[in-house]
């Protein structure tokens, strides 16, 4: 999160909405929880991230991250999609899609779907696979010898 919060800067914008909304979800939804059969944290950052990594140039303030979120989580079909820091994924067919169609990567996938949506065609991605790939392998290398 820390890598993302610093390329979204906005004075911490991802950090201060992800607290926010957490505590609303915590205290005045009580949904939050995967220990009382609730929605795990983890959900809730794929979510956040999601409205902030394809609304980014319009949010401002943690406020403007609630409002969207609201936006866009109150009128998702749950039942037919599925969901990634990029795109709905349908869930129609989906572990074929995945197989045949982009050879098991996910991240293809979500893109491929994100092009024919209509409403994401204006808003340009934050944060891209290949920018979240180059900063992994950065942090995920083996060291072989000592330094």
């Amino acid at each position: 999160m820390t890598f993302i919060d610093k390329l979204a800067a906005k004075d911490h914008l991802l950090k201060k909405s992800i607290i926010l909304i957490k505590a609303w979800f915590t205290y005045e939804a009580s949904f939050l929880g995967s220990y009382a059969a609730c929605m795990a944290t983890y959900a809730l950052y794929v979510l956040v991230l999601f409205v902030f990594n394809n609304y980014y140039e319009e949010l401002h303030t943690p406020m403007d991250v609630f409002r969207r979120f609201f936006q866009v989580w109150g009128a998702f079909d749950w039942d037919n999609n599925l969901v990634t820091m990029y795109s709905p994924i349908k869930a129609v067919n989906y572990y074929e899609r995945l197989r045949n169609e982009c050879n098991f990567e996910m991240d293809r996938l979500a893109l491929l779907e994100r092009m024919n949506l209509v409403e994401y065609l204006d808003f340009p991605l934050l944060i891209t696979p290949d920018r979240l790939n180059s900063r992994q392998l950065m942090y995920s290398a083996v060291r072989l010898t000592d330094p």
